[in-house]
């Protein structure tokens, strides 16, 4: 059954004695309980054809709605965690999205989503692709006391036969204000 443009199951549930069916669109793809907020997670597409899906997120205190987002993701295989706050102030806790990258040159990485005074704030899509000895890419949060550590590592191997390679890094210090990290995360340029 097609349900937010991907194709479910249907799955046999019962609740207060009595049996039925539902489709699996309709229940939570996770959920997760840090002190009286529950996370649930559910997924969707703009058209059944898309590659891209989008993460649809509630967060629930005391049997009320109380924050729905939507977050598109960077891969279709993920799993999703929550970190705590890591030490940043103004700050509740971090959804990380891990993507999996199953083959050389498969695009892998992580989806940073802080939660703060009952906000869902997009951070960061970070990226890591390994191609064999001949490329690869890597981006990651370290998180430092109140700072975030930014690293970005990019490495070429230019030419074989000479061994001919190069390495560019980018490392930043990261604040948190409770809105937005500061200063911004540059863009990649090659």
């Amino acid at each position: 059954y097609t349900y937010n443009n991907i194709d479910y199951s249907w799955y046999q549930v019962e609740y207060k004695g009595k049996k039925g069916f539902i489709v699996g669109g309709l229940l939570s793809l996770k959920r997760i309980k840090e002190n009286d907020h529950v996370f649930l997670f559910s997924l969707r597409k703009e058209k059944k054809e898309d590659h891209q899906v989008i993460l649809l997120t509630r967060v629930i205190d005391n049997a009320q709605l109380i924050e729905e987002k939507e977050f598109r993701l960077s891969g279709n295989e993920f799993e999703l965690s929550l970190l705590g706050n890591n030490g940043l102030p103004r700050l509740d806790n971090i959804l990380k999205v891990d993507y999996f990258s199953e083959a050389c040159g498969q695009e892998g990485g992580y989806t940073y989503i802080f939660w703060f005074e009952n906000e869902l704030t997009h951070i960061a899509d970070l990226s890591q692709i390994v191609d064999a000895d001949i490329y690869s890419f890597s981006e990651e949060f370290k998180f430092i006391g109140d700072k975030i550590k930014f690293t970005r590592v990019s490495y070429v191997l230019e030419d074989e036969e000479s061994k001919q390679e190069v390495t560019r890094e980018v490392s930043l210090e990261l604040t948190w204000d409770g809105e937005k990290l500061t200063p911004e995360i540059p863009k990649f340029s090659d």
